[in-house]
């Protein structure tokens, strides 16, 4: 049998919506796409929506992240200053350690003895040392976008939690500016470091960094490093990962 759709009609008194008990009808599966206008979205906008959430149920790190800040953007909107706070820490977090992490895993070492060695190391100082890695201005003591989540995120993350201040919206805003600056530092520096590291890059960076931070000569080459490490890199990432996190 072919899909059908049942209709129920309903129509407005008085400015409110009454539902009509009295006539349904039963509509092959296309009418209402041949008969009604539909908005007209290009292919390439189907597909990109069909793969963030691909990408967010497999757990790719860039679309947790991603979710995190969108969560806080909600939150924000909605005036929950304390829950946008949290939300943008929490995304800062997530990329601060899982880049830590990813760079770990690249240079090939054990998890286990990442795990022993990181298991005090707070977030600050594994912030500090991505200068290793990844070259650039990691100081959170120095003007830079380290700085930046340190004093507008970090700490403001800090007071409440423990001291119980409630951020104002500004806080908020400026939480959200340090935010943006942090990732995209870190697009940057992955882009710039792509031959040396293309794993956490395909972990990383999207494509619309690529086209925004990659010179023209090589920019063709970091997109194809990304779709040709991306799957392999999360899986191996992933085992690497749970490794650490399941080590005593």
């Amino acid at each position: 049998m072919p899909v059908a759709i049942p209709v129920r009609y309903a129509k407005v008194v008085d400015g409110e919506l009454h539902w009509s008990d009295d006539e349904y009808n039963i509509f092959p599966e296309d009418l209402l796409p041949r008969t009604l206008p539909q908005p007209v979205v290009p292919k390439e906008w189907v597909d990109r929506i069909g793969e963030a959430f691909g990408n967010l149920t497999a757990g790719r790190l860039s679309a947790v992240i991603l979710d995190h800040i969108l969560r806080g953007d909600a939150a924000a909107k909605a005036g929950d200053d304390v829950g946008a706070l949290l939300a943008y820490s929490t995304a800062c977090e997530v990329a601060i350690v899982n880049l830590t992490l990813a760079l770990r895993w690249e240079d090939g070492d054990n998890a286990s003895d990442v795990s022993r060695e990181l298991r005090e190391t707070s977030v600050t100082k594994m912030v500090n040392s991505l200068c290793h890695s990844l070259g650039g201005e990691w100081s959170v003591d120095k003007a830079g976008p380290a700085r930046s989540w340190f004093v507008n995120v970090a700490l403001v993350r800090n007071r409440a939690i423990h001291a119980g201040h409630l951020p104002t919206q500004k806080e908020v805003k400026c939480a959200r500016k340090a935010l943006g600056e942090l990732m995209t530092h870190i697009a940057k520096r992955l882009v710039v470091k792509w031959k040396q590291r293309g794993k956490t890059l395909a972990l990383f960076v999207s494509r619309e960094s690529v086209d925004l931070y990659a010179s023209k000569k090589s920019h063709s080459k970091i997109v194809a490093t990304i779709e040709s490490l991306a799957l392999p890199s999360e899986e191996a990432f992933g085992i690497w990962r749970h490794d650490y996190e399941t080590s005593s």
